[in-house]
């Protein structure tokens, strides 16, 4: 013989499934809004939040000397900023002069080449592709948010950052170096080069 149902029981059901369904939409907000910060439109949407009219940005711009895109550029008359984005979950360990630097997951350890390196190995062909000087660059590793940096405390912040200091990183630098006119035809190169491939 069937059970019957009574109307408490059908509420009591109800509360249940609506409390189920309630914790599996907020998990499921936190999960897409911490993807979010890990993402390369979050990078973008952080590097928007500058004076547009001190810093001037453009993301993926390839140069044929380096036969390779560079993630982001800003330019200002404080320098150029060339923005490498590296996504890593765990935390990352080096120093400026180490040739290799250290990742530890939860699970495992793994190294990888000093990406401060390598991005700082490329600013020569970069300047020479735009036609300046190298001490106008700034090589800067922008690392996700989801990995603790412990790199030399001098780099952080200055030349490596989590998503959310690029800003920071960026402003670090305050004596100006560069004209506006110089930026407006490095701006109008890049867009052109951008094109171009």
């Amino acid at each position: 013989m069937l059970a019957k149902t009574t109307m408490t029981d059908s509420y009591f059901f109800g509360l249940e499934g609506f409390i189920v369904i309630a914790v599996i939409v907020a998990l499921s907000l936190a999960i897409t809004k911490f993807s979010r910060k890990v993402s390369s439109k979050y990078l973008i949407e952080k590097i928007a939040q500058l004076d547009q009219t001190t810093y001037q940005h453009i993301a993926n711009v390839p140069f044929k000397q380096l036969n390779q895109t560079i993630d982001h550029l800003v330019l200002s008359t404080y320098g150029i900023f060339i923005i490498e984005r590296k996504k890593f979950n765990g935390k990352i360990s080096g120093d400026q002069v180490d040739s290799n630097w250290i990742i530890q997951t939860k699970k495992d350890q793994q190294t990888i080449p000093n990406p401060l390196a390598n991005l700082t190995a490329k600013i020569s062909s970069i300047a020479q592709e735009l036609n300046m000087q190298e001490k106008y660059f700034y090589p800067i590793i922008a690392f996700s948010n989801s990995t603790e940096l412990e790199v030399e405390q001098k780099l952080i912040n200055k030349s490596v950052a989590n998503y959310d200091q690029i800003n920071e990183t960026i402003q670090f630098y305050q004596t100006p170096k560069i004209s506006k006119e110089k930026i407006s035809e490095l701006i109008t190169l890049l867009e052109t080069m951008k094109l171009d491939k």
